[in-house]
């Protein structure tokens, strides 16, 4: 078990059992039920190394301090729709800006699951996207994901060449005439 999922399990525990150890003291009746949610939703979104992230405000009267609350501050979830080249469709995964930006850097949704060991995924949707992944390139009989992920490349840029030739062919073609200006010859078939 990775040291941030024995965290989650602590402060799981720890919520729920109703005690102070391995939370910050003063924890406010509203932290509580914000922390709860987010560790229920922590296994269904691409959370990565994205911290919990505790605030503590002490309220001061006549120079002492009255009061001490601990809040939790959520991270911020966003949906967003990342092609796979490898499922060839559009996933559609819950997860936080700095886990994002993250799957950008490795070059994508295929190369950031191929990449990572599964302990270090955090999540129930990217180890079921992985075991797809896996699967499908191994029914093509490929040895990495890697290769899957070329072929697909290949496979959309043929694509891509031979739908901008077909746009090429069907404009007509400009040529500048004595005078400067423009004649336009149509193509006959």
């Amino acid at each position: 078990m990775a040291f941030r999922e024995k965290l989650f399990v602590a402060a799981s525990r720890a919520a729920k059992e109703g005690q102070q150890h391995g939370l910050p003291p003063n924890l406010h009746a509203d932290a509580k039920l914000n922390l709860s949610k987010i560790l229920e939703k922590r296994r269904n979104t691409f959370w990565g190394e994205t911290p919990i992230l505790f605030r503590s405000r002490k309220y001061k009267f006549g120079g002492e301090v009255r009061d001490e609350r601990v809040a939790v501050i959520k991270p911020h979830l966003h949906t967003v729709k990342l092609h796979s080249l490898i499922l060839n469709k559009k996933v559609e995964i819950q997860t936080t800006p700095q886990m994002l930006r993250y799957i950008e850097a490795l070059g994508g949704l295929d190369d950031y699951l191929l990449q990572t060991p599964d302990p270090k995924l955090n999540s129930d949707v990217a180890s079921t996207m992985k075991w797809r992944i896996t699967q499908l390139y191994q029914a093509k009989g490929l040895s990495s994901g890697a290769q899957l992920i070329m072929e697909r490349k290949k496979e959309l840029d043929a694509a891509r060449a031979a739908e901008s030739k077909k746009m090429l062919q069907g404009q007509p073609k400009v040529q500048e005439g004595a005078a400067g200006q423009a004649k336009v010859q149509q193509k006959s078939s």
